[in-house]
């Protein structure tokens, strides 16, 4: 199966907003390269296909067209830096699986330091994995009832 032209578009720019420079930056692959193959003039090697895989935090399988079929490019990213994600072992597992509840919204983060940044709003708002679920965002006395708010 040759290498998806429009897949590498589709994740640089669509999925997670990089500008070619920026995987370059990301990948060690040069930017005009990059532009070559996201226009279908020229098919990266093996090695490459690495490489670019790594930094958009992919298969090389989704590169080449297999796999993930059915999801657009957004939902594909979001499936697969979350598995990246959930691979951490450092994490609770209840940390973990309650952020992938997220991965069926339109907006799911797309990277894993996305993720990562997720779990932490999530535990921000509700509390670390095994505690009651509170919010309590500030910490500190209360304010008495009859101060007026401002």
């Amino acid at each position: 199966m040759p290498f998806s032209a429009e897949r590498l578009l589709g994740l640089r720019w669509d999925a997670k907003r990089l500008t070619q420079q920026d995987l370059q930056d990301l990948s060690g692959v040069d930017r005009s390269q990059i532009a070559k193959y996201e226009i279908g003039k020229s098919q990266p090697a093996g090695d490459t296909v690495v490489k670019l895989a790594e930094a958009l935090e992919v298969t090389t399988d989704y590169l080449y067209g297999r796999g993930f079929e059915g999801l657009d490019v957004r939902g594909a990213a979001a499936q697969m830096a979350y598995a990246i994600f959930a691979a951490d072992e450092s994490l609770p597992y209840q940390q973990r699986e309650r952020c992938g509840r997220a991965l069926s919204h339109a907006e799911a983060p797309r990277t894993t330091n996305a993720w990562r940044a997720f779990s932490q709003m999530v535990d921000l708002v509700i509390g670390p994995p095994g505690s009651q679920g509170q919010l309590e965002l500030v910490r500190g006395k209360p304010r008495p009832r009859h101060q007026k708010r401002r």
